[in-house]
């Protein structure tokens, strides 16, 4: 066995028991519900846990910046999704937060990756040098991005973020066997999310202000639900994904069996649709767009 694969292992062996400690521990540090979601603190699908411990190091934010402008734009952050390295320079995203960048990004926005538990520290923000997104999407332009909603046939909502430096102190994630979600074993599981959303939307429904995002990522748990067909999965409800998660990935058993795509057009947590990657059409697209941006992989 090689160094860096038992490397990899003890540290989802230690990430596992830190999440443990967490979850059970409902009074400890970081130990969070959503505002409008009622049950016991026993509910482990109404916990959001700060990952104060830095379990998930390869789960990331992606971050749109505007720059000083002649547009009115305010300057700062203007939207983020969530990450996750699956390559030294290459992240997994969803495809709604990479599509609006087809016809390029206006020259006062910059578009940065950070793996810091608090996003907000700047000081951790990574150049990116280029977007994908599966060919199965729609038109996004901006600024209203996407449309289309999760479940709807026919759509991958996937993409990927390409970094302009290799990431060569964290190990990235791994994708799923092919097929995993729709083995016996996998329906009604507990999966862990890992995501910079929100804590909620706001009380009429909608996304906060950037202004008010605190960068934290938050580890989340919820059961799968169903299988839908070749592109889509859901999750129980109520759901755990809010704005800024869009593009978490979903864990189980140490490895990404999908990533997050539609909690609710307005409000969070009203549904809970992801898109998958443990399939062959997911992963052989992933693999042929990192190929074709940074040379075959060996």
């Amino acid at each position: 066995m090689s160094v860096r694969s038992s490397a990899h292992r003890g540290s989802r062996a230690l990430g596992a028991a830190l999440l443990t400690f967490l979850v059970l521990t409902t009074s400890g540090i970081g130990a969070e519900r959503p505002p409008h979601v009622g049950g016991s603190v026993h509910d482990l699908s109404t916990l959001k846990i700060v990952d104060v411990h830095n379990i998930f190091a390869n789960v990331g934010a992606l971050i749109y910046f505007a720059e000083p402008n002649d547009f009115g734009i305010p300057p700062g952050p203007l939207v983020h999704c969530t990450v996750t390295l699956i390559h030294e320079r290459a992240a997994l995203v969803a495809g709604h937060c990479t599509a609006p960048t087809a016809g390029g990004l206006l020259p006062f926005i910059k578009a940065f990756v950070t793996f810091s538990p608090n996003a907000l520290d700047r000081s951790t923000w990574r150049a990116v040098s280029g977007f994908a997104f599966h060919p199965s999407l729609p038109p996004c332009p901006p600024p209203v991005g996407c449309t289309f909603q999760g479940l709807d046939p026919g759509i991958l909502d996937i993409g990927l973020v390409f970094l302009e430096q290799p990431v060569g102190d964290i190990t990235p994630a791994r994708l799923a066997r092919l097929g995993r979600l729709e083995q016996p074993a996998a329906v009604g599981k507990l999966m862990v999310v890992a995501g910079y959303g929100f804590v909620d939307s706001l009380p009429g429904g909608g996304s906060p202000p950037e202004s008010e995002w605190d960068g934290l990522r938050r580890i989340k748990l919820s059961r799968l639900q169903q299988v839908v067909d070749d592109n889509w999965a859901t999750w129980s409800l109520p759901g755990i994904i809010c704005f800024g998660d869009s593009g978490a990935p979903t864990f189980f058993q140490g490895r990404i069996v999908a990533v997050a795509s539609d909690g609710g057009t307005s409000v969070c947590y009203s549904r809970d649709d992801r898109a998958r990657v443990d399939t062959a059409a997911a992963q052989e697209w992933i693999r042929q767009t990192i190929d074709a941006v940074l040379g075959p992989q060996q």
